[in-house]
């Protein structure tokens, strides 16, 4: 499941979907549809939260999602519906991959912030955040 907001972090989503197997099945959730997505895959849309009570909506449409879909894994590179997605995969024991947008070089984004503890893996782009948090690994910019 590959989870993202439209913008930077569904481009840094998308290159890395471009490294696995073919015969992956992809299914995508996003907050805001894209005409960017590749066609004929799956794909669904939750509620566009922010910083508010509609995450508690995401947290239900992602329960939904999840169970209903059963994926292996969630990898999201963020935004807003990066949490309550790995919550949900808590939930399932579905393990969550986290990739810190690129745009975070000296300081981990409030998402990074939170996945840092959520996610059962957390990458970041740059070497100086990954001397911010110990359970980084710095992948190198994706872009």
């Amino acid at each position: 499941m590959l989870v993202s907001s439209p913008g930077g972090h569904l481009a840094d989503l998308m290159v890395l979907a471009e490294a696995f197997p073919a015969d992956w099945r992809r299914v995508w959730v996003l907050n805001d549809d894209s005409p960017l997505l590749p066609p004929g895959e799956p794909r669904h849309l939750v509620t566009h939260a922010e910083r508010d009570w509609r995450q508690l909506v995401n947290l239900v449409e992602f329960v939904r999602l999840v169970a209903r879909e059963r994926p292996d894994a969630i990898l999201t590179c963020g935004a807003s519906p990066a949490v309550p997605a790995a919550l949900a995969g808590k939930l399932f024991g579905v393990p969550t991959v986290y990739v810190e947008p690129v745009s975070s070089v000296t300081r981990l984004s409030l998402t990074g912030r939170l996945m840092a503890r959520l996610a059962d893996a957390f990458f970041v782009q740059w070497d100086e955040l990954a001397s911010v948090n110990p359970r980084a690994r710095c992948v190198g910019p994706l872009l």
